[in-house]
This record gives structure tokens, C-alpha cells and sequence, in this order.
């Protein structure tokens, strides 16, 4: 069985790719060479190769427009290519360069952090989830600022005005190196005396997150939990093996050698890279007969993955708003400083199921909870999960319609967070 899942590290694939424009290879510079590798791969390894239109692949000034103008439009938002070090500085060790923590507008137009990372300047400084930001660089409403210089990754120091624990301040941050945490939150509750309920406010399923993630498990282990919440509201994928074992960390032990999840490529490829995983038995295997999973449509690609692949296996129950809508994944082609991450894969759950590029819908939808801390148990999906497990049902518990500001179309979150990543051995 071809093992697709692994972890990609240095060259993951180099392609002999085929020089079949019309432009004489001898007179292929090493600068364009670059948009003949782009290209022979798109007509090759890409999902939707027969839908890429055929272009002067010369008449682009850089690799990433000629990658945009050869995707297939309609369904194609992720592939990308960037700087080899800058991926594998982001998938592996978790280091991106920025503020260390991101926002959102909710329904009162107030930005809101959702998430910060403990190494970072701004959780130094106490800049935590739910607080809100009024000002920056003095700019009120703060709406009206330019968030591009925010998200991109030129160095910048801004001024940033907090609102928190009903007091203003100010805090000055530029952007540095950031290492980023994976497992943002994780405690236990304890229901009716009885049950022991395990939450996992889980980031990302990139190669950083794994000893983390395992530490966490580890814990519930030892706490003897009887049921598992898994957030996953601002979780944009990563690795399809860390998925995996996530995955088998989960399951009912007596699910083991069943299916896990099918991979499907295009009819070029198919009948040599398309293959079936199956659950591995895990020492961290907490054997649940359910899970709870909380997701928004930030939750995407592995994240969705893990969902649709426990289902088949036992109860899944999912709160919040449906997510994003990925069921595909990317391999890796370095070449020489460059890495591509085109569309190559489809996953399938063991019912054959995969197509939810309108994300995977929820069994009860709530708030988002922006105002919260993590862990705050009036936290509308959290604490709908709570009373599930107390009472039984969804019945008693009044539902929140989730609210968004249509501010929020100014946040471009970087596409680097939405991956589904297969590493790839010839």
C-alpha cells in the first residue's frame, strides 16, 4: 500500500518535468524555468488538470500569477507557491512573521481577538481572546484601516488601542518571528459528578502540533474521560497523517483495520496513486463511543478530514456553524528555492463520502462566541455541548443564530492556514 501521508521534509518531489512549450529549451533561462516546471505540473499531477487553459506561461512577472491564472476557477482557491524556507519554516516548525495574533469584527462591528500565541509580543503584553481592539495606529473607526500591511509579511510596528477588563490601553507591537502553539487551550469538566468531559481548543495540524497534541491526549488518558470536545473554530488543516492520528487517538479500540479515509487523483494518475488508509492501533487511544467537535467556517481541509472520516466509525456531534469546505489536498514539488502546492488529491470516508465543498453542516448551530475567553463555559457552543451531555438532548438549550460584520471582508486570513498536506514517497 503506497504511503501518501508522510510528512514532507526538504525535497519532497522533484518532477523531471517535460519542456512541452513551443519555446526552445535551449534558450530556457534558469529564471523561467521555474514557469516550464509550474506548468507541466498543473497539466499533469493537478485534480482538475483538464480544466487548466492554455496560456503564454512566459508572459507572467511572477511564479504565483502564472499558478493563479492556470487554476481551474470554479472550484480551485487553495493551490499556491511560495518560497521553499518560508514553508517549511511555517508547516514544520511553526514559525510565520507577524503580530502573533489574529482578530475578527463581530456582529457590533467590535474587532475582536480570536486567538493569540503565548510566544508572541502580544500575549506578553496581555492580549488575550475576546479583547477588543478600538484603535490602531489611532485610526477610529477602526474599520477603515488598511489591514493589508497587518496580514502580509513586510515588517511593520503599529499602535494598538485594547479594550479589556473594562479599561483602555495602549500597546506598540511590530512584527517579529512568532512560534506558534498548536493547542491554544485544553481542560476537563466534570458533568452531573459523573462524567469527565475533556476540552481541546486545537490551532492546527501542522508538524509542530504533534508532541503537543500527544501531551494533551496523554492528560485526558490519565484523567479518564468519558467524552472529548475538540474545537476546531479556527483551525485551517495541515497534515493528513497528524489527522490520521488524531483520528486513532479517538476511535473505539474495536475500530481498528477499518477504513479510515480513500484518496482519489485524476485519471492520469488514478490507477497508480489512488489508495486506501486504515486506523492504526494508537497506545494514546482513548476508545470513546462519541466526540464533540466545535467548528465555524474557518475550520477547514484536515479538520474537516478528521470529521468526516470519524463518521462513519461512531457518534460524531458537531456545533457551532458548518465548515469551510475542503475536501481536497495538495502534494509538495520543490523546485530549487520554490515549493508548489497545487490541488492533487480528493479524501473519501470509508461510506464514500467526500464531496462537501460546501462544508460539512452542524447538528446544532450557535454563536461564535467572540467575546469569550477559551474556556469560558458561557461560551454558546461550548456550553451547548455541556448541557448536551447533561441532559441528553439539544431541547433545552436555546440556540444563538451566529452574527458576522460584514467588515470582516476587509480580513484577508492568510491561505497558508486552509492546507490539507500530503507528503508524497515515489
Amino acid at each position: 500500500m503506497k504511503n501518501i501521508y508522510k510528512l514532507f521534509l526538504g525535497v519532497l518531489f522533484i518532477i523531471p518535468f517535460l519542456f512541452s512549450c513551443e519555446k526552445d529549451k535551449n534558450l530556457i533561462s534558469s529564471e523561467d524555468s521555474v514557469y516550464v516546471f509550474i506548468n507541466d505540473v498543473m497539466h499533469y499531477w493537478y485534480l482538475w488538470y483538464d480544466e487548466v487553459p492554455e496560456v503564454d506561461i512566459f508572459s507572467y512577472n511572477k511564479p504565483s500569477e502564472l499558478l493563479n491564472a492556470l487554476k481551474y476557477k470554479p472550484r480551485d482557491k487553495w493551490s499556491y507557491i511560495d518560497y521553499a524556507e518560508t514553508i517549511n519554516s511555517y508547516f514544520e516548525e511553526g514559525e510565520y512573521f507577524g503580530f502573533g495574533f489574529y482578530f475578527r469584527f463581530d456582529e457590533m462591528d467590535n474587532l475582536r481577538v480570536i486567538l493569540v500565541y503565548e510566544d508572541s509580543e502580544a500575549y506578553r503584553q496581555g492580549i488575550r481572546k475576546g479583547d477588543i481592539i478600538t484603535n490602531i495606529d489611532d485610526i477610529s473607526p477602526v474599520y477603515f484601516h488598511d489591514f493589508e500591511s497587518f496580514f502580509d509579511d513586510s515588517p511593520k510596528t503599529l499602535k494598538f488601542t485594547v479594550f479589556s477588563n473594562d479599561a483602555y490601553r495602549d500597546i506598540t507591537l511590530s512584527k517579529t518571528t512568532v512560534q506558534q502553539n498548536s493547542v491554544l487551550y485544553s481542560d476537563t469538566h466534570s458533568i452531573n459528578g459523573t462524567n469527565n468531559v475533556g476540552y481541546l481548543v486545537y490551532d492546527s495540524f501542522l508538524g509542530y502540533s504533534k508532541s503537543e497534541l500527544e501531551e494533551t491526549i496523554n492528560f485526558f488518558k490519565a484523567s479518564n474521560i468519558d467524552d472529548i470536545i475538540i474545537d476546531l473554530r479556527y483551525n485551517g488543516g495541515g497534515y493528513v497523517n497528524i489527522a490520521k492520528e488524531f483520528a486513532e487517538m479517538i476511535i473505539p479500540h474495536e475500530k481498528v483495520g477499518e477504513i479510515c479515509f480513500s484518496t482519489v487523483h485524476n485519471d492520469l494518475i488514478n490507477s497508480e496513486y489512488d489508495s486506501t488508509e486504515y486506523f492504526s492501533d494508537h497506545p494514546l487511544n482513548l476508545d470513546l463511543d462519541r466526540v464533540f467537535f466545535i467548528t465555524s467556517n474557518f475550520s477547514a481541509s484536515a479538520s474537516e478530514l478528521l470529521i468526516n472520516c470519524l463518521k462513519p466509525h461512531m457518534e460524531v456531534i458537531t456545533v457551532g456553524s458548518a465548515t469551510y469546505g475542503k475536501p481536497v489536498g495538495m502534494y509538495g514539488f520543490q523546485f530549487h528555492e520554490w515549493m508548489m502546492l497545487p490541488v492533487t488529491v480528493k479524501t473519501v470516508n470509508a461510506d464514500g463520502y467526500g464531496d462537501y465543498y460546501q462544508g460539512l453542516p452542524v447538528d446544532a448551530t450557535t454563536g461564535e462566541g467572540l467575546d469569550k475567553p477559551w474556556g469560558d463555559t458561557f461560551d454558546p457552543a461550548l456550553r451547548t455541548i455541556l448541557l448536551f451531555i447533561k441532559n441528553g438532548s439539544f431541547s433545552t438549550v436555546s440556540m444563538e443564530t451566529p452574527k458576522s460584520s460584514s467588515w470582516n471582508e476587509k480580513l484577508s486570513f492568510p491561505q497558508i492556514r486552509d492546507v490539507m498536506i500530503f507528503g508524497k514517497k515515489p
